[in-house]
């Protein structure tokens, strides 16, 4: 939900004033040079609206994934963090183990809680567990969460060999298109 009033509300309780020049603090997102700039930019002048003044350093991927798995950057960085092949995919941001936590946490309670969820064999415990461990992060604030892009699947009734999928693993896309192939007959009596 939009709501600057409370957002200023909740900086000022939270001990961060606005300056003589309507300044709270400043910080830097750290942006991917491959991402789209406008969503950054958008985000900065909400932020800016409040009193927060950002400046987004841009970045090629190598320079920040080397700032990310190092913890050597400043202020935040962007993460797509909104997966949704697993429930577990996207918790393991918060996981102390393993390299992926950019933001450095570490807390026990949730690494057991992840651990429980990865231990189990029942989807349904693992979809509650996926659940508690996603509203732990967020009561704790650990990721400020931005708009998901919606996705969409085009298809063609003659294509063969696509079931809708994605990818075929981690970064795979182009896998998917060396196994297709395309049903010359059934295009032509559909008038194509």
């Amino acid at each position: 939900m939009y709501d600057p009033e409370g957002a200023e509300q909740l900086l000022d309780e939270a001990g961060y004033p606005r300056g003589a020049d309507g300044i709270r603090f400043k910080t830097t997102v750290n942006h991917y040079v491959s991402f789209d700039l406008n969503y950054q930019q958008i985000a900065a002048e909400y932020w800016r609206a409040i009193g927060v003044d950002v400046e987004i350093d841009v970045a090629d991927g190598p320079t920040l994934a080397a700032r990310r798995k190092d913890h050597t950057f400043e202020g935040m960085i962007i993460l797509i963090a909104a997966l949704t092949w697993s429930p577990t995919a996207a918790l393991k941001f918060w996981y102390s183990e393993g390299g992926w936590t950019e933001s450095n946490i570490q807390d026990p309670d949730y690494d057991a809680m992840y651990d429980a969820a990865l231990a189990t064999d029942s989807p349904e415990e693992l979809q509650k567990l996926a659940k508690e461990l996603d509203m732990y992060a967020i009561e704790r604030h650990w990721h400020l969460w931005g708009p998901m892009v919606p996705n969409f699947i085009a298809h063609q009734p003659w294509v063969i060999g696509y079931n809708g999928e994605v990818d075929l693993g981690r970064i795979s896309y182009p896998m998917i298109y060396a196994r297709l192939w395309i049903d010359s007959e059934l295009k032509e009596e559909m008038g194509h």
